[in-house]
């Protein structure tokens, strides 16, 4: 039109407008929200209002007069389109137990019409920022859903509301106007339309470069997934490293620790290892609750704890007399006619203590003959104990099982079942065998073997039966007692076993889908 542009004012989120004058017109141009352009008691309002029922954004272009009256020129209807899958995507992230909250700059009606065609909960939930103090802001934060016509600095508040409650914030920002909002949010997302490039997709956390809104709830789902199976790792790791500090602590009431390093493989290569490596494989979607420190530390001290009570119990007994330290038992190609002359008092099946092992050390050369005369009772009961105990944590770590950790629990029983029998002389007693015969062959059920003797001892086979029928529900209590006595971490009824309902468990294809590489849903 030829028009000559002067006094510039560009947009800007306070005011929610932009305006101009133009050389040989008079008055001030702007267009902009309503509810900032217009009077309060103005009549257009009401038509605005509707028109934002039903879902529309509304702009005003209006003439603001010398004398500071404003003269309305039209009214701009927007309508926003939403994708075909964007219902479905906030339904997985409700159904993930995700909550959501919309905080706009504009219309807080509109927002709030849109956020109803999605689905999301409490729409009607809504309020106007508008001139809200910080306070206001504050206590809004806790019980509205959709908050409109916000400033940068409000949806900074907000954020430190929600976080005030306990709650892990992530902001979905796509402009500068969230920068505040998403440096104080504990991750943000931006979904940008240009790549990596803009201003809020430098300084966002995490960067959707196609601007598809649909990758958001595997993005959630991928952090939830590290979250939980770093604490059920660190759970796991933990627990041995408190056993062993319970163990140092009563080496001197003992005189001796019950097993070296070797002692514990069944349990960190088979229980730890393998186990948290098959977990950590699972395609879950579980919550992340607050406290990551805390919760491990919940879950981690009571299952130290319980190792160390199964290894200690064996520990008391061999010390009080209950149970023998060891057996004379020539095997290995020993027999009872060439036993070193230090055991020529002693019939077959004779128990020995520690001390008198101790003297039999020092009088018996070389020591592999010894060794090849009896066979230990404390070390490989307290390792099938100490094994019992963590498969029993494991189970509780599991909780609620599924069919991906039922079928996880049962190849790690039946690798250490294979490995027990099939080498019980290096996993029951590597430290008591003469080095040249570790990985010998030794069939389970024969009397060269570690089981032939705990057969023959009632104290051992009658212990390990008892802890193994009680050690689940045993250890069921003890974590229950930790996490909502001691620690505070949830508040549950007791229950030894917890079961994901069988018709709604898709844990086990999901989880081998998901190993190999085929896409779920997106």
């Amino acid at each position: 039109t030829g028009l000559r542009p002067t006094n510039i004012v560009p947009f800007n989120s306070k005011i929610k407008q932009s305006g101009c004058s133009f050389e040989g017109l008079a008055g001030f141009f702007a267009l902009g929200a309503p509810q900032f352009l217009l009077d309060p008691n103005d009549p257009l309002l009401r038509t605005v209002k509707a028109q934002a029922e039903q879902g529309l954004r509304v702009l005003v272009f209006i003439r603001r007069n010398s004398d500071s009256s404003t003269t309305p020129l039209c009214l701009l209807y927007l309508k926003d389109t939403i994708r075909p899958h964007a219902a479905a995507i906030i339904k997985r992230m409700i159904d993930s137990h995700i909550t959501i909250k919309i905080i706009s700059g504009d219309d807080p009606v509109t927002v709030a019409a849109i956020a109803k065609r999605l689905g999301i909960p409490a729409a009607d939930s809504y309020i106007n920022m508008k001139g809200l103090s910080r306070d206001q802001t504050r206590s809004a934060a806790h019980i509205k859903t959709i908050f409109g016509r916000t400033t940068p600095e409000q949806k900074q508040e907000i954020i430190k509301a929600l976080q005030a409650q306990g709650h892990k914030v992530t902001m979905v920002i796509d402009a500068l106007n969230d920068l505040l909002a998403a440096k104080a949010s504990d991750c943000s997302i931006c979904i940008s339309h240009e790549g990596g490039s803009s201003a809020a997709a430098q300084v966002a956390d995490v960067t959707i470069l196609d601007g598809d809104f649909a990758h958001m709830p595997a993005i959630f789902k991928e952090g939830r997934k590290t979250v939980n199976d770093m604490q059920r790792s660190s759970t796991l790791f933990l627990m041995k490293s408190f056993l062993a500090l319970g163990l140092a602590a009563c080496s001197p009431l003992f005189g001796h620790i019950p097993y070296s390093v070797e002692g514990l493989y069944l349990v960190t290569w088979f229980v730890t290892g393998v186990g948290g490596f098959i977990l950590g494989l699972e395609d879950t979607n579980e919550p992340v609750s607050p406290g990551f420190a805390k919760r491990v530390l919940a879950k981690s001290i009571p299952a130290g704890f319980f190792l160390f009570m199964c290894v200690f119990s064996v520990q008391l007994m061999v010390k009080t007399g209950a149970m023998p330290y060891a057996i004379v038992q020539p095997h290995l190609g020993m027999t009872m006619d060439n036993l070193p002359s230090a055991l020529k008092g002693f019939k077959e099946g004779a128990a020995l203590t520690y001390s008198e092992y101790l003297k039999l050390l020092g009088s018996v050369t070389p020591r592999d003959d010894l060794l090849k005369s009896i066979l230990f009772i404390e070390e490989p009961t307290c390792i099938i104990a100490a094994v019992i105990g963590a498969y029993a944590v494991m189970i509780q770590v599991c909780q609620p099982l599924n069919k991906f950790r039922i079928t996880t629990m049962g190849i790690c029983l039946t690798i250490i079942l294979a490995a027990a029998l099939v080498l019980p002389m290096f996993f029951l007693g590597s430290d008591n065998i003469p080095r040249g015969l570790i990985f010998a062959f030794v069939p389970f059920y024969s009397k060269d073997c570690f089981y032939y003797a705990l057969s023959t001892q009632p104290s051992s086979w009658i212990f390990l039966l008892v802890l193994g029928l009680s050690a689940i529900p045993l250890y069921a209590l003890i974590l229950y007692l930790s996490e909502n006595l001691i620690f505070k971490t949830k508040s549950q009824k007791f229950s030894v076993l917890k079961f994901t309902p069988y018709k709604k468990d898709n844990s086990l294809v999901d989880s081998v889908k998901n190993i190999f590489g085929r896409k779920g849903e997106h």
